[in-house]
């Protein structure tokens, strides 16, 4: 009877603690669960376009891409949608994204075709230090506004954002840029945005280089930012830092060639004459003796 007691006793101490182990498996997968699901929650939230930009020519920011002078070939050439809502994107507007980075500036081309433009239509720039879905939530805009875009008449124009609302930069950075080709129903929107620079003060948000930031793209028909922002998308750029190149001119190589082997020259003029000074002093000494 005794051993039976002890065999029911180990049997049951070993159900119970098989059942704690299960629960205490059955507690960190639940938390496992979790974190991912939490993950791939914010994952869904943050920018699923990310772009490594490479160095490239300058191009000029006039609204008219020139094919023939090739200045947007060393873009990194994107096609992305803009979609009225972020969280259930559908139905976007496909546009042609090209961007490059120059020295200390970044340089950002957005083109697109409408069955019908609208007078006042606009497409803007916005940054921030962190990333949102919510255009309101950045902290500084670029935009490129037409007043009557069949005449060709825009303005380009620099807003920080605070408490979700626009408000007009004092001193206007960066440059902008756009065009309309009535033949085609396509329209260029140019940018040039300034790396690592607080020329604009606590108005601007400082484009960092060596990590990815996020920039917004937004686009409407009407002059009012704070509520008419129609369709929109979020890129992750990573910028890179710029090292100073200096470029020299043939003009340069040769006059610093023909300096070299002037001064060159004459050294050796001057280390022959102290020679002949210390060979002409040791001779006089051996007149002496």
């Amino acid at each position: 009877m005794e051993k039976i007691s002890n065999l029911l006793g180990s049997v049951y101490w070993k159900v119970k603690r098989s059942r704690k182990l299960n629960i205490i498996s059955f507690a960190i997968l639940s938390l496992i669960s979790l974190s991912f699901l939490i993950n791939c929650l914010s994952l869904a939230q943050s920018a699923e376009i990310e772009i490594f930009l490479d160095f490239g020519k300058e191009p000029t920011v006039d609204g008219y891409i020139d094919r023939t002078a090739d200045e947007w070939d060393d873009a990194n050439k994107q096609k992305i949608f803009l979609y009225q809502n972020l969280s259930a994107p559908e139905n976007g507007l496909e546009i042609d994204l090209w961007i490059v980075q120059h020295e200390f500036f970044l340089y950002i081309a957005v083109s697109f075709e409408l069955v019908e433009h609208q007078s006042n239509e606009f497409v803007g720039i916005l940054t921030a230090e962190s990333e949102s879905l919510d255009p309101l939530d950045y902290e500084d805009a670029k935009i490129v506004q037409f007043l009557n875009i069949t005449e060709g008449n825009f303005e380009y124009r620099d807003y920080f954002i605070n408490e979700s609302k626009f408000f007009a930069d004092s001193q206007v950075n960066g440059a902008g840029a756009s065009h309309l080709e009535i033949d085609s129903d396509r329209v260029v929107y140019e940018f040039q945005l300034a790396i690592e620079s607080s020329d604009g003060g606590d108005e601007d948000t400082r484009i960092e280089a060596g990590i990815y930031s996020p920039f917004m793209i937004i686009f409407g028909e009407s002059q009012n930012y704070d509520e008419d922002i129609m369709l929109m998308n979020v890129i992750s750029l990573f910028v890179q830092f710029y090292a100073y190149n200096p470029i020299i001119s043939i003009e340069q190589i040769i006059f610093i060639t023909l300096a070299s082997v002037i001064f060159s020259l004459i050294g050796s003029f001057y280390g022959y004459y102290i020679f002949q000074i210390i060979k002409l002093k040791e001779k006089i000494k051996k007149i002496r003796r």
